[in-house]
């Protein structure tokens, strides 16, 4: 039987030799994947740099310098069979653009028969029936259009573009212009880094120039290396002699679509793949030194360790337990359901876990918290922001408790959101010292301190939107008479019936009401314009009127009514809030100025 430190010994060995198997494993996968993905890039960016050197150098660029090359001189000479001034006329230009493109291997002028009326670049040779050998210039004196493809001929391979010729609305022929494939191989190789080779399948020309026609291969020995190129896959890679080449083979068809050559290329990956090696075997060296460390390590401080370990774990477990009587903490599913929660929630709810692992959050939630205020949070979280702000709820026994919570998304490996947690701080006595310092003790409604803090607040917060921000003074119409007839509680009374009346005409979380002092309100709140402002306040008043007390001390009216002093501005437009009030008591001042219980809106913009 072996010893606790024996069997831990071999269990940690079994578990490095596990983890370095795995982990090189891990890593030659990713290397290989590396390599394959590098490969693949490479393959991609040559076969575009292939394709785009056809379609824009052969094709668009020398069917421009084909149609320039040819002047309506030459289509005269042309048409009047005289070669001597055609090739006077094309001399000078077919040096000048050999001189500047050496690419450019043939300049050839047929006639609509067929045969050769003129070659620039051999002009000994002429009158040969030239259509017999090369299918191409049957087609186009037959299409008398526009052709261009990879042709074989008799001394080359070359991609021909052919000019049909046309003189006073007549066809008189072609111009053929030939140029070297070599100039592929060269912009190929010379933006991407690799060697390169070209073979044609011709008799001829694989007699006369041993089937390469052409190649930049810096090292000759990899071709002893290669199978048939004729059949060589789009993709393959070969080693030989310490070097891994990636080779990337492109056929060649003719304007036909026969396959008549095949294009190579050649990327040398041995500096990437000798990486490899080299950090496999540090990573073996490394994996031995652990090894041997850990054998040091369980040998001499496997007893330190371990009592360590179990101090830690102590102590983890304490902190733990202290985290769960002391912090408020819960985690949800998506839909906010509980899946976990501490003792601390269980504590300051009123609930046990059981009683709330799988319910809602809306379990403890107030009904008297605004709607728009769970929309806002949700968005919040839906974007998967973190949310920070503080909750009214309700306790099991229906008593209010208010918490301090921020609340995060929850990932999987997968980075995949399977939930939110939230961490809460009981502000339960804070929040109700603030209400009592911003609360009318009477009416229960905020108070002149309150509206004193609050009013540059709500204008500045308006001043980013620019809204109309309003403002209401309302005072009780003939209150001293009221008291001084019905008694100071009945009084108070009244004050309370308005407050009410005021805080449940009030919509929008924004709009505010208060107290400000004896008889006299204030409500502040946003409207579109001042037409729908004036209403609201015309409907604040009937409202306070439809209460029906009794006032038969008012020279007014029978039951208790309000005056109402209504100033509305743009949020930018106001410089200092004693502007705004003062205004709004004008207002007020003229309400009652002309026969109370009315609505006077200040004409100061």
């Amino acid at each position: 039987m072996l010893s606790i430190k024996n069997q831990t010994l071999l269990f940690i060995t079994s578990i490095i030799l596990l983890s370095f198997g795995t982990f090189f494993y891990l890593f030659y996968q990713y290397q290989s994947d590396e390599l394959e993905k590098t490969n693949q890039i490479h393959f991609d960016k040559i076969k575009d740099s292939f394709e785009k050197n056809i379609e824009r150098n052969f094709i668009d660029t020398y069917t421009i310098v084909a149609k320039k090359f040819i002047t309506n001189d030459m289509l005269k000479a042309i048409a009047s069979n005289d070669r001597e001034k055609l090739l006077t006329l094309s001399k000078d230009k077919y040096n000048e653009l050999k001189l500047d493109d050496p690419y450019l291997e043939q300049f050839h002028f047929h006639r609509k028969d067929g045969t050769t009326f003129l070659r620039l670049h051999k002009v000994e040779f002429y009158d040969d029936d030239i259509a017999k050998i090369r299918p191409m210039v049957t087609k186009v004196h037959k299409q008398q259009t526009i052709i261009s493809g990879f042709e074989v001929g008799l001394h080359g391979f070359s991609y021909r573009i052919f000019i049909p010729l046309f003189y006073q609305d007549s066809y008189i022929g072609a111009f053929e212009l030939g140029i070297s494939p070599k100039k592929i191989i060269d912009v190929v190789t010379f933006f991407n880094s690799v060697d390169a080779l070209l073979d044609v399948y011709s008799t001829k020309l694989k007699s006369k120039n041993n089937s390469l026609l052409y190649t930049n291969i810096s090292d000759s020995r990899i071709l002893r290396y290669l199978p048939d190129i004729a059949t060589l896959p789009l993709k393959f890679d070969i080693s030989y002699e310490g070097k891994n080449i990636s080779i990337f083979s492109f056929d060649v068809p003719d304007y036909s679509g026969k396959v008549v050559a095949k294009f190579v290329f050649f990327q040398d990956l041995t500096l990437q793949k000798d990486n490899f090696k080299t950090f496999a075997e540090n990573m073996f060296f490394v994996f031995s030194l652990s090894i041997i460390i850990v054998f040091f390590v369980v040998n001499f401080g496997f007893n330190n360790l371990i009592s360590k370990l179990e101090r830690s774990h102590e102590r983890l477990q304490q902190y733990t337990k202290l985290i769960d009587e002391t912090v408020i903490t819960s985690t949800t599913d998506l839909n906010g359901n509980i899946t976990s929660l501490s003792q601390a929630f269980c504590d300051v709810s009123g609930y046990s876990k059981e009683e709330l692992i799988g319910q809602n959050h809306r379990i403890i939630k107030n009904p008297d918290t605004d709607a728009t205020f769970y929309t806002e949070m949700w968005n919040t979280l839906l974007n998967n922001q973190i949310w920070k702000g503080q909750i009214h709820n309700l306790t099991k026994s229906g008593e209010d408790y208010w918490v301090k919570a921020t609340i995060s998304p929850i990932y999987n490996r997968k980075k995949e959101k399977i939930g939110y947690t939230a961490i809460r701080q009981n502000i339960t006595d804070k929040k109700k010292v603030e209400e009592l310092s911003i609360t009318d003790g009477l009416t229960h409604i905020f108070n002149r301190r309150y509206f004193n803090t609050m009013f540059p607040k709500i204008i500045n917060g308006a001043k980013r939107k620019n809204l109309l921000i309003c403002m209401m003074i309302l005072d009780i119409d003939f209150f001293k008479q009221y008291n001084d007839n019905y008694g100071h509680s009945k009084g108070d009374d009244v004050l309370i019936a308005v407050a009410q009346c005021l805080k449940n005409s009030l919509k929008r979380v924004d709009d505010l009401a208060f107290r400000l002092g004896g008889e006299e309100f204030a409500i502040i709140f946003t409207a579109d314009d001042r037409t729908k402002a004036f209403e609201f306040a015309n409907y604040i008043r009937s409202s306070i009127e439809e209460l029906t007390i009794e006032h038969n001390f008012s020279s007014i009216d029978k039951h208790i009514t309000v005056s109402i002093g209504l100033v509305c501005q743009r949020a930018i437009e106001i410089y200092d809030k004693e502007t705004l009030y003062k205004d709004a008591d004008i207002a007020l001042y003229e309400a009652k100025k002309k026969g109370r219980n009315k609505v006077v809106l200040s004409k100061s913009e």
